[in-house]
């Protein structure tokens, strides 16, 4: 089974016989029209980008995080931007969405989420919390 992606109450209901595809909901961030039409081609097979906001700099993204709560954050980058100045700072502000930033030639894109981790804690030794603790 893949990854899940998308809205509880649109996910994978059948509709004539075939699984529809689930629909994400998706802020878009300095994406052009030309190339927002291109991505929402591109995945239509497996998932419909359900757009909530579309805003022109990161700045004004998180500013209006009170009133959009994307599934998945897209951001295309100007010359001279770099990814890491973005994608970690949306991720802050928006933790449960999956944010995808692509480079101002769009030849490359860099994926952020994050992720809680689970470790069993098999040793409960002082040393072993310590370890786990400064981790």
């Amino acid at each position: 089974m893949g990854p899940q992606i998308g809205s509880d109450q649109a996910n994978w209901t059948e509709m004539g016989g075939r699984p529809s595809v689930p629909v994400v909901r998706t802020l878009l961030v300095g994406i052009s029209p030309i190339f927002g039409d291109i991505v929402r081609r591109a995945v239509a097979r497996r998932v419909t980008l359900d757009i909530v906001d579309e805003v022109e700099t990161c700045a004004i993204a998180i500013q209006r995080q009170q009133l959009v709560t994307p599934e998945l954050i897209l951001v295309s980058l100007h010359c001279e931007e770099l990814d890491r100045d973005f994608g970690p700072a949306l991720l802050k502000r928006f933790p449960s969405a999956k944010v995808i930033v692509f480079s101002s030639d769009k030849r490359h894109a860099y994926f952020y989420q994050m992720r809680p981790v689970r470790i069993a804690l098999i040793d409960l030794s002082p040393d072993a919390l310590i370890k786990v603790i400064c981790r």
